[in-house]
């Protein structure tokens, strides 16, 4: 797992990390490397996976959730609408929820939930206190996983 903020997608590919995880700044970047649209982070997680850059993509869009692309998979999760306390941190509780659920072998639609219950939780939480177990149980029913057909 890589922070991507300050890697091309030429470094990406000779690393090819299991798992990055842009922001939308990071995934602008990410996608003119490509000649893909960053106003499509749907079709730039698709394309960032099937080039090579990661085994698995997990776009974070702040209150528009994510999109999490393998290269043959395409999911979106719709994040909880919240009044954000604090966003420091919220990504790297986003990568340490993923990591958690998929240690656990728990199926990719559970491991984004709870990826983004942890993010979401993150942001209530001031500074950088971490999330709080009991916002992060409070929010996962309301985190929703759809599969969009993957562009070819």
């Amino acid at each position: 797992v890589l922070d991507s903020n300050s890697m091309t997608a030429d470094d990406l590919r000779r690393v090819h990390p299991m798992l990055i995880k842009p922001n939308e700044s990071e995934l602008a970047a990410l996608c003119r490397d490509l000649d893909a649209d960053p106003g499509n982070p749907a079709e730039c997680a698709v394309r960032m996976a099937r080039e090579g850059l990661a085994e698995q993509v997990l776009v974070t869009l702040g209150a528009d959730g994510a999109w999490y692309s393998d290269g043959a998979r395409l999911l979106h999760v719709a994040a909880p609408e919240i009044r954000p306390v604090s966003t420091i941190g919220a990504g790297d509780s986003v990568i340490a929820g993923f990591l958690a659920a998929w240690t656990l072998s728990a199926p990719i639609e559970e491991a984004l939930r709870t990826a983004i219950s942890w993010g979401t939780a993150a942001c209530l939480t001031p500074g950088t206190l971490p999330p709080i177990p009991a916002q992060i149980q409070a929010l996962r029913p309301h985190i929703r996983v759809a599969e969009y057909p993957a562009s070819r």
